[in-house]
């Protein structure tokens, strides 16, 4: 399809979020880069968003109304699809970008004709929501696949992409079973190709409420991430060695979150996964437990890991 050269397309699925797009579609039209396209795409809302939307004064503000999916793969795609930018993002209808976002990373793309991906930290914040976090803590830049195939560190609302990226790999998987993980598995599509660049300062805001997907839990996060990984193996090319990584840092996060909820029988049996694949992760395990249960955990697990090697596993 024919784009129009430095044009960004901002997509913004939504449901039901009469009460807070504005303040979203705001922050994209105050942006000091100002050839930008807003994409809305509601997905089949019963309250006022559409009375909300066209309310707004903006010429390049479209608005497409479509039947209820569940599933916000289904309007992205739908977005993109009608989208003319040579770059396009994916905006949540609850959340908000600073000023400069968008001129700071369409500076990177014009120098890295390389770069699939621009992404930023972004900064937690709501309502309900009292503490200063900032996400990523940690994250990387140029050839990033096997750093983001052991977990995901790179937040939609951060992200710029280049649209000859996304039309190279494909578009979010719109299967259920992916729904608030599609997200990952693209990133990871992405990065098997194309090159990432990380902005080390908090462009966007991501809005914590009581209607996020996810929530707070985090064993549910870690599950759906692995599952998201299962799907990119099916899709892409993963040297062996990327595959036991991969594989055994999720098992390793994902016992972390059982002992988290207090069921030691399945941190158990996921600790064993993830050091059958990758004995090394053990050193990384006893950081995990450290943090969550105190240094003088150590020496029972070093006995305890014994005893599995005693055992075969």
């Amino acid at each position: 399809m024919n784009y129009i050269k430095g044009l960004v397309s901002v997509v913004i699925p939504t449901y039901n979020r009469g009460n807070l797009i504005s303040e979203t579609i705001k922050s994209v039209i105050d942006q000091s880069y100002r050839d930008i396209e807003i994409i809305v795409v509601d997905d089949g809302s019963t309250d006022n968003t559409e009375e909300v939307i066209k309310n707004i004064k903006f010429s390049n503000l479209f608005y497409i109304k479509t039947l209820n999916s569940g599933r916000p793969a289904v309007p992205r795609n739908t977005g993109f699809k009608q989208s003319r930018g040579e770059y396009v993002a994916f905006l949540d209808s609850d959340d908000i970008w600073l000023p400069d976002k968008v001129k700071k990373q369409v500076e990177i793309f014009k120098s890295n004709p390389e770069i699939g991906i621009v992404f930023c930290q972004c900064k937690f914040f709501g309502k309900e929501y009292h503490k200063n976090k900032m996400f990523p803590t940690r994250a990387y830049c140029g050839n990033v696949f096997e750093k983001l195939i052991t977990g995901n560190f790179v937040p939609t609302v951060s992200v710029l992409c280049r649209r000859d990226a996304l039309e190279n790999v494909g578009l979010f998987d719109e299967s259920p079973g992916l729904k608030a993980f599609e997200d990952y598995e693209l990133w990871m599509r992405i990065a098997h190709k194309f090159q990432f660049h990380y902005i080390s300062e908090p462009l966007c805001l991501f809005r914590i409420h009581s209607h996020n997907i996810l929530g707070t839990d985090n064993l549910k996060s870690h599950l759906g991430a692995f599952r998201a990984l299962c799907s990119a193996i099916n899709k892409i090319g993963f040297s062996e060695e990327q595959l036991k990584t991969a594989v055994s840092r999720h098992y390793l996060t994902t016992a972390m979150a059982w002992l988290e909820t207090g069921n030691f029988l399945n941190f158990e049996i996921f600790i064993k996964k993830s050091l059958r694949l990758k004995p090394s992760a053990m050193a990384m395990a006893i950081n995990c437990l450290r943090t969550i249960i105190g240094s003088g955990f150590t020496a029972r697990l070093y006995s305890f890991y014994r005893s599995l090697e005693k055992n075969d596993f």
